[in-house]
């Protein structure tokens, strides 16, 4: 609760606003197999001068979607960008070495768009926050006593 309390007025000072619509699917993710319970949603973030939109998808039986979830799924994405930054390179041998024997290519191509799509996403919110408060933002899930400025 108190890391919420803390995004929360890292939100307030970055005033950040949002807008939320579901869409029919999110184009970042690659689904082989649509879930029925999956629901689409595209938010547009805004804050003074600068706005993005983003995509997310949760199950259907989720609570509405606050801008602290939002922010805060955003955030885990862009961890895991960072600690898988550079596995890209070796996309082709992941291909041949786990590919060939049981068909799943087309599972890692989903994860290489799903991967590459969270990624871009990542790097729009560095850019809409500013490389200091995305490293604040980053640094807030990362370390358990950082604070949000």
């Amino acid at each position: 609760m108190e890391k919420k309390a803390t995004l929360d007025r890292f939100i307030s000072r970055q005033e950040i606003t949002m807008v939320a619509k579901r869409i029919r699917y999110n184009p970042i993710v690659k689904e082989l197999n649509p879930a029925a319970d999956a629901v689409h949603y595209q938010f547009h973030l805004a804050k003074p001068g600068k706005e993005i939109q983003v995509y997310l998808s949760l199950h259907m039986d989720e609570a509405p979607v606050s801008l602290s979830d939002v922010m805060f799924m955003l955030a885990l994405d862009a961890t895991g960008c960072r600690m898988l930054e550079g596995l890209d390179a070796f996309r082709d041998e992941w291909n041949v070495l786990f590919g060939g024997s049981d068909g799943n290519l087309m599972e890692l191509e989903a994860f290489w768009h799903e991967y590459t799509g969270r990624c871009g996403q990542a790097e729009k919110l560095r850019s809409f926050l500013g490389e200091c408060a995305f490293r604040q933002l980053i640094a807030h899930f990362e370390e358990p006593h950082e604070t949000l400025g």
